[in-house]
């Protein structure tokens, strides 16, 4: 059991900084759950092990829940669950933060802009009426860049160079298609019950467990998620009690941009706290993707039920059995300041309010609104982006702004890795 108000009587270990060309050395392995129920329930997981002797119990591990398909890099072409096209990125999981950038050319060339669109067309979509229509399938599109890459996946690669330099293993794991984990169960289909991710996270853990992905602990995780990744890892922390994941143990959360498994309910006797006067139509103001609707919690008319976020609230379990708050992972989290186009504004700040408030160690970390324009490249006045490749190219004639929905900024990177050597110092103490 993590004890939250301890903590602070442990001293913080220092953070090592990492070279920005450090080298990932990693290894695949297609984890294969398929069944008569089922079928093609197949995908890759991702490792990569710190250099060194690894602790007797195993490095800590960093799990990533990975919202876009990353692609073999190994010749696993066979392990992508129910795609039938295989993933639509161009970069595999460990390259370097400068490479991940490097399809992304408007960046250098500021011509990142919504209209410069149809060089990315998806696969399945060539040779339709949708040809032409830039990856993912969504707008706003930028020329041959993906979402991820305008929306903070250098400092997604800066971080696991930092999570490996202070002793955690990466474990990155793919979702059975784009952006799609079973982060519910309350609907006719039981989608979690009766889903794909229940049975191939189990196999996954259990092979954690076992060895199979290298000398980590599997009683020291941290889940992290971005997007509907995050409220996945809110899904694991309410399913955990229950014993559906009997070989490991959850020690932490990483949050960006988004909160609880509660979030976006489309109706609202099935959510919580300021979500229970929530607006179910179409037509609320702010409830459309890619539209900012503001904090929830914070507006002159009903939140929409497709952008709100439960206030005093993070997973059922806990809401039903709030005296067992004192068992409740730490989390970190991480979001946009003045606007997110595909989250309630307060998504990070309502879960991290609620685990305040029942003594629970967390951290809400804000980039500062004068980095935001161009924060998934690094502001060069932000010392936190110093060493980054790409910062110089965020200048006043910048024509264009990141993705107003963050999986990663310079601010986060060395506060998440100090949160997390915290809590695991806290328990190797046992205090």
């Amino acid at each position: 059991m993590f004890q939250a108000i301890a903590l602070l009587s442990v001293a913080k270990a220092a953070v090592t900084t990492p070279s920005w060309d450090m080298p990932f050395t990693d290894t695949e392995t297609c984890v294969d759950a398929s069944d008569a129920t089922h079928p093609s329930n197949k995908r890759l997981v991702f490792v990569a092990e710190p250099e060194g002797t690894p602790p007797a119990a195993g490095w800590p591990v960093y799990f990533s829940l990975v919202t876009d398909v990353y692609p073999s890099s190994k010749g696993n072409d066979n392990c992508y669950g129910s795609s039938t096209y295989g993933p639509e990125k161009k970069y595999s999981a460990f390259v370097s933060p400068a490479d991940s950038l490097d399809f992304c050319p408007c960046i250098k060339n500021n011509t990142c802009t919504p209209e410069a669109r149809g060089k990315g067309t998806l696969k399945k979509n060539r040779g339709t009426k949708r040809e032409g229509e830039a990856w993912p399938p969504w707008p706003p599109h930028h020329y041959r860049c993906d979402y991820d890459d305008l929306a903070g996946i250098l400092w997604d690669q800066r971080l696991k160079q930092f999570m490996l330099a202070n002793g955690f293993a990466v474990v990155q794991v793919n979702p059975m298609e784009d952006d799609s984990w079973d982060a519910w169960d309350d609907d006719p289909q039981h989608t979690w019950t009766n889903g794909n991710d229940k049975p191939w996270l189990q196999k996954v853990f259990s092979m954690l467990a076992a060895g199979n992905f290298g000398k980590l602990d599997p009683k020291s995780i941290f889940v992290r998620g971005w997007s509907g990744g995050a409220q996945m890892v809110s899904w694991l922390f309410n399913m955990a009690p229950t014993g559906v994941f009997p070989d490991v143990e959850f020690i932490g959360g990483v949050f960006l941009a988004g909160g609880s498994h509660n979030c976006y309910e489309s109706l609202p006797n099935v959510t919580h706290g300021i979500c229970k006067t929530c607006d179910p139509s179409d037509s609320c103001p702010g409830s459309q993707w890619h539209v900012n609707a503001g904090c929830s919690s914070n507006m002159t008319h009903r939140p929409c039920c497709a952008k709100c976020c439960p206030t005093n609230f993070t997973e059922q379990y806990y809401f039903d059995h709030p005296d067992q708050y004192s068992k409740h992972p730490p989390s970190f989290l991480a979001q946009l300041t003045t606007q997110d186009e595909n989250a309630d504004l307060c998504a990070c700040k309502n879960y991290y309010n609620t685990l305040q408030a029942y003594g629970v160690y967390s951290e809400l970390n804000l980039v500062s609104p004068e980095y935001e324009k161009c924060y998934c490249i690094g502001n060069p006045q932000d010392p936190a982006a110093q060493g980054s490749p790409y910062s110089q190219y965020c200048t006043d004639s910048m024509s264009w702004s990141c993705e107003t929905h963050t999986m990663g900024f310079a601010q986060m990177v060395a506060p998440v890795t100090q949160f997390m050597l915290n809590v695991v110092q806290n328990k190797t103490n046992n205090v």
